[in-house]
């Protein structure tokens, strides 16, 4: 009988073995499913942080633009008349531009009655007029404004009602 016994034995000891490996097999199936929804639990956490950190980057952006916007406003709005109205005479719109250099150049600023003085010689904004522009050319030499004296030179050397 100890013949018989020693397969019988062997047969349990291969049943025991197959029993251990199913085991760990669905142990390891068992991970598997485990370490993948940890896997997907950290690439969610991760996913979400960056977009936290992309609206928190649109958001100081924003921000920012912001701050520039209100820091060019009030820059704009801290400009001299003068300033004001030497842009409009560049840009062309000849009623502000006068509207802001008049009183400055009647005020005795060089460089307001100079402009006005080539404003009303090329007649932007006015209707063009010498002897007004000639009036001016001096008030602007005497305040010591060279370009305004040059001006008036030209006058006198270009048109005879004026020598």
């Amino acid at each position: 009988m100890k013949v018989k016994a020693a397969p019988a034995k062997a047969d349990d000891a291969k049943a025991a073995q197959a029993k251990a490996d199913e085991a760990k097999a669905a142990q390891a199936k068992a991970k598997k499913p485990r370490q993948a929804q940890a896997k997907a639990k950290a690439d969610e956490a991760k996913a979400a942080q960056a977009k936290a950190e992309e609206a928190r980057a649109a958001q100081a952006k924003a921000a920012q633009a912001k701050a520039e916007e209100a820091a060019a406003a009030r820059a704009k709005a801290a400009r001299t008349p003068l300033e004001v109205g030497l842009e409009a005479l560049q840009k062309g719109n000849y009623a502000l531009a006068l509207k802001e250099l008049i009183p400055l150049a009647n005020a005795g600023n060089a460089v307001a009655q100079l402009r006005l003085g080539d404003m009303n010689d090329a007649g932007q904004g006015v209707p063009k007029n010498a002897q007004r522009a000639a009036m001016r050319y001096p008030a602007g030499r005497r305040t010591g404004n060279g370009e305004a004296q040059f001006r008036l030179g030209e006058k006198f050397d270009a048109d005879s009602a004026f020598r």
